[in-house]
């Protein structure tokens, strides 16, 4: 029981002093949260009042800096006012002054424009008197000069005329009869030398040159008296075949040689019939010149060209001169009745210059006369193991390959054989010896 009454003793006793705390401890906590509320409190209050303070401070300064700003701005303002009416006046004074001073000139300048004006208006006045009087004089004076100098002109132009008729009809007798004797002189000389030209080619024609050439270039005729312009260039190795032809128009050549023979060069053996040479000047000294290679496809590779060197190959030359140009002179010795006038047209040549060289294939450098006996003769000086007079085959004994024409860049030599032994039954077909140095067999044995 005692234990009993002690425990619950002990017990109420704990129950009581934990009561006690407890209580004691929400005192403590509801006085700490009222302390601290308070000094919240106060602190916010501090806070506001402060803040309220300096709201009021800043308004109060920016009343006060504003107040000072328009008190400024209206000090500025009046100061700017009476600059300006100051301005204003001293530019009405300058203005007014200047005004004044421009109506003084002005009336100045007038009064003195209307002198002026009155003194000219006078002395004009003068002097266009004067010189209407002056010029009513000069008028008459030029009037009688110039009656007096056409009169004299007149004169000396009819002792002009009459003086420059008579001389001109006295020049003219006399270019007349020079004219007239230095036709007969010109007659006399060019049939002169037409008989030499006849001689000379039939000379020419007496040593004749059978050799086969290359008509390589151009044949060059320089006539003396250009009258003759259809004219026909021919070349011959066998048969002649006409290369070039020249008329005085297109329509001549389609009458004489056809239509094709003005058409344009599209082979190497093509005949052109042209009109280069056809104009009427000059007279004399004239100078046809007729290549044979150029215009034509194979001008630039002559050497892989055989129609062309075929075609330039020739032994003979012959001009042929078909018909002088008369220049409608022959329609005025008709109308005139004059039958001497076909007289009158002649033409000579005075040099022609053939450029050629041998046909050798190739194969020489030289054409030189083997023969002294006949001069003329030319053959070829034959390389290359080549024989002929032309040297178009291989010598004896250098036949191991066909002969061939030297080219540009091949010389084609022909080859000295080798010697063959007959053929056995057991080698049907030859064998080939070939001789080696006695020292190389010593070497291989």
């Amino acid at each position: 029981m005692c234990v009993y009454v002690f425990m619950c003793v002990y017990m109420c006793l704990c129950v009581y002093v934990c009561l006690c705390v407890y209580v004691c401890l929400c005192v403590f906590m509801c006085v700490y949260v009222c302390l601290c509320v308070c000094v919240c409190l106060c602190v916010y209050l501090c806070l506001y009042v402060c803040l309220f303070v300096f709201m009021c401070l800043c308004v109060f300064m920016c009343l006060c800096v504003f107040m000072c700003l328009c008190v400024f701005m209206c000090v500025y303002v009046f100061v700017c006012v009476y600059v300006f009416m100051c301005v204003y006046v001293f530019m009405c004074l300058c203005v007014y002054m200047f005004v004044y001073v421009c109506l003084c000139v002005y009336v100045f300048v007038c009064v003195h424009v209307f002198v002026c004006v009155c003194m000219c208006l006078y002395v004009f006045m003068c002097l266009y008197v004067c010189l209407c009087v002056f010029m009513c004089l000069y008028v008459c004076l030029c009037v009688c000069m110039c009656l007096c100098v056409y009169m004299c002109v007149y004169v000396c132009l009819c002792v002009c005329m009459c003086v420059y008729v008579f001389m001109c009809l006295y020049v003219f007798m006399c270019l007349y009869v020079c004219l007239c004797v230095c036709m007969c002189l010109c007659v006399y000389v060019c049939s002169c030398v037409f008989v030499c030209v006849c001689m000379c080619l039939c000379v020419c024609m007496c040593l004749y040159v059978f050799v086969c050439v290359y008509v390589c270039l151009c044949v060059y005729v320089c006539f003396n008296v250009f009258i003759c312009i259809y004219m026909c260039v021919c070349v011959c190795v066998y048969l002649c075949v006409c290369m070039c032809v020249f008329t005085a128009s297109k329509r001549d050549c389609i009458e004489r040689f056809g239509q094709h023979s003005i058409e344009r060069i599209n082979s190497d053996n093509d005949v052109i019939c042209t009109t280069e040479y056809s104009r009427i000047v000059p007279l004399e000294n004239g100078e046809v010149v007729v290549s044979l290679v150029n215009g034509r496809p194979g001008s630039m590779n002559f050497s892989y060209s055989p129609v062309l060197r075929d075609f330039t190959k020739a032994t003979n030359i012959r001009l042929r001169f078909l018909r002088t140009n008369t220049l409608l002179g022959h329609l005025m010795g008709k109308a005139l009745r004059d039958p001497t006038v076909t007289r009158r047209y002649y033409y000579s040549i005075k040099d022609i210059s053939i450029g050629g060289r041998c046909v050798c294939n190739g194969h020489a450098e030289a054409c030189d006369p083997q023969n002294p006996n006949d001069p003329y003769k030319l053959q070829c000086d034959c390389q290359h193991n080549t024989c002929g007079t032309s040297c178009d085959q291989c010598c004896p004994g250098f036949n191991q390959i066909p002969w061939k024409p030297a080219t540009t860049y091949k010389a084609n030599e022909c080859e000295r054989e080798f010697p063959s032994l007959p053929p056995s039954p057991h080698h049907p077909y030859p064998l080939i010896t070939i001789q080696l140095p006695l020292k190389k067999l010593e070497a291989v044995s």
